[in-house]
């Protein structure tokens, strides 16, 4: 062995000695002088070796945000890609591929996006179309929805009833007023059961039933006497006094109210039933006052635009807080510059049956794309809790004296008999000239209810020269078939006969 395999043996191995006078190797400092290393070197070599620490690298946080972004900036860059090389080819582009897009660059947790995933409409998509289907009482389940630049053809689920809307159409076709709505809607939801539209001549106006261009007439008395009993100013049975006619409205009767021999001194619940406008433009003035008035009315969604699948013009209120007389001509509806939808309008009765709580409206159920999947679906959602629940009682009592001994009393003549003994029925009247039409403007708001089934509803029609037929006797007949136990046909048996 030589002298350089020695001295490696003797550094290298288990045994080294640790004494000079060991006789199994030779010193090392003699050993390691003949290879030419140095002292320092030789300590260095000889010394235990230590461990040295390294900084760790600081792990990579994979988190799912970050995943979310790596992987939408791939398909955006696959997404341009495609629309560059292949600009032709939309139809090979599918919802549920629009689906994937929206999913990937969702930041919301996981947990989110599993339940979102697929269900890539919204309202919002159907309403251009749905616009213009109202118009022309068409709801074909087959239509092609335009979304983010793309058309698509989805198979759509409705949530009228087929039954109640056909009936509606024909009603209004045989009694022909000059323009006539009738909507129905489910309190409790906000589906939309029913929706019709009538022009006598035939010429097409849009979609009336969600077209704020009506004044609101006496039906805005339910905003004035829900914030009275709301605020707790007013019960049903509060005496308020008035003088002059019912349906007449002047300054001294409201601004120079004296009690005399003529004065009348009706409840709340027979004001409301009679429509007594002096009494509402003093409650309104003096009782609710006029911040109070605009609050309620926004409470019930008046000046907002109500986001859904077919677009709702907003109501409008005009209530200035200097000018006393127009708070008193809004609180009692005899004014033009109150407007309201026939959809509004059935969404307020609802209002009243379902514990004080205002739903949005809706009318789209479900959506699916060609291949079958699910991409939309309506959910009920609610806009406001109005008023409380023991006020909506309330309301439902003066509500249901407009039926019994009120200006809708003659249509419901002999109703609460038979089958429909137990049907509750609440509703307002309003009547008043002008608006867009320039007719006279004949409204009914209201609803029916038993123990498992309810309805809102909203009748509007306007007549240029003369009655046809009166809003609450339509309402009637609508309540009659939907409360009807023998009139659950479907629509292909109806278009039979």
């Amino acid at each position: 062995m030589s002298d350089l395999d020695q001295t490696n043996a003797t550094l290298k191995g288990p045994d080294k000695p640790d004494r000079p006078d060991d006789t199994s190797g030779v010193l090392p400092d003699q050993n390691l002088s003949n290879h030419r290393i140095s002292r320092q070197k030789q300590a260095r070599l000889s010394a235990p070796r230590r461990k040295v620490s390294r900084p760790r690298r600081p792990r990579q946080n994979y988190s799912p945000g970050k995943v979310v972004f790596l992987v939408s900036t791939l398909l955006a860059g696959a997404i341009i890609i495609k629309v560059l090389l292949f600009p032709g080819n939309d139809g090979n582009f599918e919802i549920t591929q629009l689906a994937e897009e929206i999913t990937e660059n969702s930041t919301q947790s996981r947990s989110t996006k599993s339940k979102s995933k697929g269900l890539v409409l919204k309202a919002e998509d159907f309403s251009a179309s749905l616009l213009f289907a109202a118009g022309q009482n068409d709801f074909p389940t087959q239509r092609d929805i335009l979304v983010q630049g793309h058309e698509f053809p989805l198979q759509l689920v409705y949530t009228l009833n087929e039954d109640l809307q056909l009936v509606l159409s024909d009603w209004l076709d045989r009694y022909d007023p000059d323009f006539a709505v009738a909507v129905a809607i489910d309190p409790v939801s906000g589906r939309i059961l029913a929706l019709t539209t009538h022009v006598s001549d035939g010429e097409p106006m849009g979609n009336l039933a969600t077209s704020s261009a009506f004044p609101a007439a006496s039906v805005f008395k339910i905003v004035t006497a829900a914030a009275a009993l709301d605020l707790g100013k007013l019960n049903p049975k509060s005496v308020i006094p008035f003088n002059g006619k019912s349906t007449s409205l002047y300054k001294k009767n409201v601004f120079e109210h004296k009690n005399n021999k003529w004065t009348r001194k009706p409840t709340l619940d027979v004001a409301f039933a009679k429509s007594i406008n002096t009494v509402f433009g003093r409650i309104g003035l003096f009782t609710v006052g006029a911040e109070q008035l605009k609050s309620y009315a926004d409470r019930f969604q008046f000046n907002t635009k109500i986001s859904t699948d077919i677009p709702i013009d907003p109501s409008r209120t005009y209530i200035p807080v200097q000018d006393d007389w127009a708070v008193v001509e809004a609180a009692s509806g005899y004014t033009n510059k109150i407007t309201l939808s026939p959809l509004h309008g059935a969404a307020l009765a609802a209002t009243m049956i379902n514990g004080g709580k205002l739903m949005r409206p809706y009318m789209v159920e479900r959506a699916y794309d060609k291949k079958g999947r699910l991409v939309y679906k309506g959910n009920p959602q609610q806009l406001a809790l109005a008023i409380t629940p023991e006020t909506a009682v309330n309301m439902q009592k003066l509500m249901a004296k407009t039926i019994s001994a009120g200006t809708a009393r003659r249509s419901f003549r002999d109703f609460f008999k038979g089958q429909y003994a137990d049907v509750r029925v609440g509703g307002k009247t309003g009547t008043l000239s002008g608006g867009t039409l320039k007719g006279l403007n004949d409204w009914f708001v209201g609803y029916a209810y038993t123990d498992n089934k309810k309805l809102a509803f909203a009748v509007l029609n306007i007549n240029l020269d003369k009655w046809k037929v009166k809003s609450h006797y339509l309402s009637r007949l609508m309540i009659e078939h939907f409360f009807d136990q023998t009139a659950d046909v479907n629509m292909t048996a109806s278009q039979e006969n």
